[in-house]
């Protein structure tokens, strides 16, 4: 997607790479790898002196990483600003700010979508609205069992030694990617509802982890500090299909903390639900109505 729509969102085909300092903890996801290993994709398992020649922002003492080649990294807002500048030039609308105030429907379909910006109707309604899809799945008499998942990231300019590749440390679990623009610390998981405070425990905490592997932990200005709300099923699986009981709704929510990762593919599959195509890939382990082996409609 990005090559064929030269998207410019600094995507980069670099690799990642999970970083152990633990010798123990990394002895036991070498056996884990083992084991799963003819069900993961390609990776390359690197021993302490083989992970610093890969990778010179870390500090000596880690244990080891397992290098991914196949993995890719881009910025996310320019990701989706990418993505909107490419509908609009096929033709597409985007209404910004639109506050839905209901959704109506009758027995077997969604009638009108009612904005703060006027009434909308369609053919097809798709319900992607991530966390807060069970918000407004619930105006449908759905219930979707997703709670969002709070995560949080700082963005710094590039350090001087600035990591090659985007890593995952593993024993504080944050996130380091890097960009030409810039440099970034995430991760972290807290469950408070839709709490939209800024926590600085969990910032300090992604500062500290970071310090423990990384000679530069830290840009020379803070860009941004950030939170957002995952939105997160009770199995950890994306929620794709038709609705139960409504002939012209889809839902594709619930991605979790793959969002990006599965925007492109999800994206395929909703095109081709909505044309009446076949799945380019069996869909039936997301479907709505697998929760307790039941429809979701709550009515």
């Amino acid at each position: 997607l990005v090559h064929e729509q030269a998207l410019d969102c600094e995507f980069a085909t670099s690799g990642t790479l999970n970083v152990y300092r633990d010798a123990r903890g990394f002895e036991r996801a070498c056996r884990e790898h083992e084991r799963l290993a003819d069900h993961l994709p390609p990776y390359e398992v690197l021993d302490g002196a083989a992970t610093l020649a890969r990778e010179p922002a870390l500090k000596p003492g880690v244990a080891g990483a397992f290098f991914n080649p196949g993995d890719a990294c881009l910025r996310p807002d320019r990701y989706v600003a990418e993505l909107a500048r490419i509908v609009r030039a096929r033709g597409g609308t985007i209404i910004e700010g639109a506050r839905i105030e209901r959704i109506e429907h009758d027995a077997k379909r969604v009638t009108r979508v009612v904005t703060a910006q006027g009434a909308f109707g369609g053919h097809e309604v798709v319900l992607a609205l991530g966390a807060w899809s069970p918000r407004f799945a619930r105006m449908l008499d759905l219930r979707l069992p997703i709670q969002p998942g709070k995560g949080y990231s700082i963005t710094w300019t590039r350090p001087r030694q600035c990591p090659r590749t985007p890593l995952s440390l593993k024993e504080p679990s944050v996130c380091v990617t890097t960009w030409g623009s810039g440099y970034r610390l995430g991760s972290t998981m807290e469950f408070a509802g839709f709490d939209s405070s800024l926590n600085r425990t969990r910032l300090e905490a992604l500062r500290r982890g970071a310090a423990q592997f990384l000679h530069e932990p830290e840009g020379g200005e803070r860009v941004e500090e950030w939170y957002g709300w995952r939105p997160m099923t009770w199995d950890d699986l994306p929620i794709l299909g038709r609705a139960p009981h409504l002939d012209n709704l889809v839902l594709a929510t619930g991605h979790g903390m793959l969002g990006v990762s599965m925007s492109a593919g999800t994206g395929l599959l909703v095109s081709e639900i909505v044309a009446g195509r076949a799945p380019s890939l069996a869909i039936d382990a997301y479907a709505p109505t697998r929760f307790h082996g039941r429809a979701l409609h709550a009515a």
